[in-house]
């Protein structure tokens, strides 16, 4: 390019434009409008800001320019605050709305039924199951003319009326359907047991009776017999001449008999080895729970005895014949094997018996 301008632009303007190259098209725009040198504020509006301050107030603006950003942080966190606080409200408006009528629906009590007792039954005693329970001294031994009603207990404690409508599962975790305690001992324990097997007892058979293994325990062996008397699994009718009794009547009468029973025996000596009545261990109780929704928060107490495990253990019927009036009649005529030893239940073992009480 020519160093002088004006000479250059003349030249070019009197070749065809058509004749010009794109690079000698652009030189002539250039020649034709000249840019002028920015100086000052139009070379750079901040620099020259900036620059045309003295240093103490360039500092002066340089805080004053921080605040002025700390200000605006602070006011957009305060607004992404109150918005996610708003959002929340009307979540939670939204969510109480929703929640009306079933919440309406839930205060209302839930139906206690008896349609769960079968599976309380698996709950509470399927094999694998522990028990924790606790030492029990149950009341003197009650409910038949042998004994005297105990003086704490009225006609509405064991008798059912009818006006009384509640189902058998609610009327067992009333209050006073838990087991009667009789004068307190010195002894109070805690044990846990792993339920092995279910000997015998079904929803409707009375008394439960289960092999445990003893997971821990004081004076205890490693496993022990458990006779549960729960008031929910008695049967539906009641025998010759009795009743009709409340469920748990029922299974606090039989708790105490069979518990002042062994008491008996233990206090005489006349149990465990080289006796008929196997070892006693005492009496107590479990606290447990039901499958139904209505009860899931509420629990109830029933009571047990504990007795020695024994290997070859013969039942009443293996033991005793039955006679016109269907009661049982010891076997007085044979030998009766329980594992290692033999045991007539003649006179002479029965004598022998009475002579320890």
């Amino acid at each position: 390019m020519s160093d002088n301008p004006e000479a250059r632009k003349a030249a070019l303007l009197r070749r065809r434009r058509s004749d010009l190259t794109a690079q000698e098209i652009e030189e002539l725009y250039d020649l034709k409008h000249p840019r002028k040198p920015r100086v000052g504020r139009d070379a750079d509006p901040a620099v020259w800001y900036w620059g045309k301050m003295s240093p103490e107030r360039l500092e002066e603006a340089l805080e004053s320019r921080r605040r002025a950003m700390e200000a605006s942080k602070r006011t957009l966190e305060r607004d992404k605050e109150n918005e996610a606080a708003g959002r929340k409200r009307e979540q939670e408006k939204r969510a109480a709305s929703a929640g009306k009528d079933s919440n309406r629906e839930s205060s209302q009590p839930l139906p206690i039924t008896d349609d769960n007792i079968e599976a309380d039954f698996f709950d509470l005693f399927e094999p694998g199951n522990s028990l924790t329970i606790s030492t029990h001294y149950p009341g003197n031994p009650y409910g038949t003319s042998f004994y005297e009603y105990p003086s704490d207990k009225e006609d509405e404690d064991l008798f059912w009326d009818e006006s009384d409508t509640r189902s058998r599962t609610e009327a067992v975790f009333d209050r006073k359907s838990q087991p009667s305690k009789g004068v307190p001992g010195n002894t109070h324990e805690k044990a846990v047991l792993l339920i092995e097997e279910i000997l015998s007892g079904s929803p409707v058979d009375g008394p439960v009776v289960l092999l445990c293994k003893v997971k821990s325990g004081k004076d205890l062996p490693n496993l022990v017999v458990a006779k549960i008397f729960d008031p929910l699994f008695h049967p539906w009718d009641y025998p010759a001449g009795a009743g009709p009794w409340k469920e748990a009547a029922r299974a606090d009468m039989e708790l105490c008999r069979e518990a002042g029973a062994y008491d008996m025996l233990r206090s005489k000596g006349c149990h465990g080895e080289s006796h008929v009545a196997p070892k006693y261990y005492g009496a107590y109780t479990t606290k447990v729970s039901s499958t139904q929704p209505a009860l899931r928060h509420r629990t109830r107490r029933i009571g047990l005895i504990l007795m020695e495990a024994i290997d070859h253990a013969k039942t009443s019927k293996e033991l005793c014949d039955e006679n016109e009036d269907e009661s049982l009649v010891p076997i007085t005529w044979k030998t009766i094997k329980f594992g290692k030893r033999s045991v007539r239940l003649n006179e002479t073992l029965h004598l022998s018996v009475l002579e320890q009480r």
